[in-house]
């Protein structure tokens, strides 16, 4: 009797970990430091449109096969696809890890092919699934692009 009511309750243990997920939100404004980039008057530089890249990142398995953007394969780290990413901070080294927000940062720098930066951007991070099975992240940002002019352009 005593095994029975055992096995039944890491038999719903078991259920309750495999069948219920955690999720969460996060949004973020990068604090920027003047120091760190030039001062530029407002006839140096062109503010263009809102631009938004999206990237996400499914995991299955404790993360040994990924599926990037849903199409491209990494399977025990390994890519089997070329990676397209961007860092937002130039003193990342490349050694960093390349994340899911990289990916996104680097979309949509990529909509608007004349931009320099992304001006007053913003991230939002979401992520899903049921831990260390499966979980899926997704990262969008978004700003306005601003490209600087050239000495032939003042």
């Amino acid at each position: 009797m005593i095994k029975k009511v055992i096995w039944i309750l890491l038999g719903v243990s078991l259920c309750v970990v495999l069948f219920t997920g955690c999720s969460g939100v996060l949004k973020t404004a990068p604090i920027i430091n003047v120091t760190a980039n030039p001062q530029l008057d407002r006839d140096e530089y062109v503010i263009l449109d809102r631009i938004e890249g999206e990237s996400t990142t499914t995991s299955i398995l404790f993360g040994l096969i990924k599926f990037i953007d849903g199409t491209k394969l990494q399977f025990l780290g390994l890519k089997f696809y070329e990676d397209e990413y961007a860092f937002q901070n130039p003193m990342i080294s490349l050694m960093a890890r390349v994340g899911t927000d990289e990916r996104a940062y680097y979309k949509a720098l990529a909509k608007a092919p004349d931009a320099d930066l992304i001006f007053q951007r913003s991230l939002t991070y979401q992520k899903s699934g049921i831990p260390l099975l499966y979980s899926t992240e997704k990262a969008t940002f978004t700003g306005k692009a601003i490209k600087i002019k050239t000495d032939a352009e003042l």
